[in-house]
C-alpha cells in the first residue's frame, strides 16, 4: 500500500466518523421550505456567547448573531432579511424567506 493510499484511507475514515457524530444543542420548532406544519426537528447550537446556528433536519442551517449591546438577533449568512416577532409571551418567531423558527426566549438566557 502506497503512502498516498494510506493518507486517503485516514481522511476517509475521519470524514465518515464526523458524519456520525450527533450535534449537541436544544430542539427548536421550525417550518422549513414547503412544510405546512411546525415540528420540533431543528436544533439550536451556540457557537460562542453571541453566535448560534440553527440546523435543519435535511442538513441545512442558518447562522445568527445576537448583538451585545441591544440583544437584537441578526442573520449572519445570506442576503435574505430576518423578521423577528413575539407571537406570544416567552416566544420568538424568526422568519427568513420560507423558513420560520419558533424559539423560547429562555433559550437566549445565557
Amino acid at each position: 500500500m502506497r503512502i498516498s493510499d494510506r493518507t486517503a484511507l485516514v481522511l476517509l475514515a475521519g470524514s465518515l466518523s464526523a458524519c456520525g457524530s450527533a450535534l449537541e444543542g436544544e430542539p427548536v420548532s421550525c417550518r422549513v421550505g414547503e412544510e405546512e406544519a411546525f415540528a420540533e426537528t431543528c436544533l439550536l447550537v451556540w457557537q460562542g456567547q453571541h453566535d448560534f446556528i440553527i440546523h435543519h433536519p435535511d442538513g441545512g442551517f442558518r447562522r445568527f448573531i445576537v448583538a451585545r449591546d441591544t440583544r437584537e438577533i441578526h442573520v449572519a449568512d445570506g442576503a435574505e432579511m430576518l423578521e423577528v416577532k413575539r407571537p406570544e409571551k416567552g416566544l420568538l418567531s424568526l422568519t427568513i424567506g420560507d423558513t420560520v423558527y419558533r424559539i423560547e426566549e429562555r433559550q437566549f438566557q445565557r
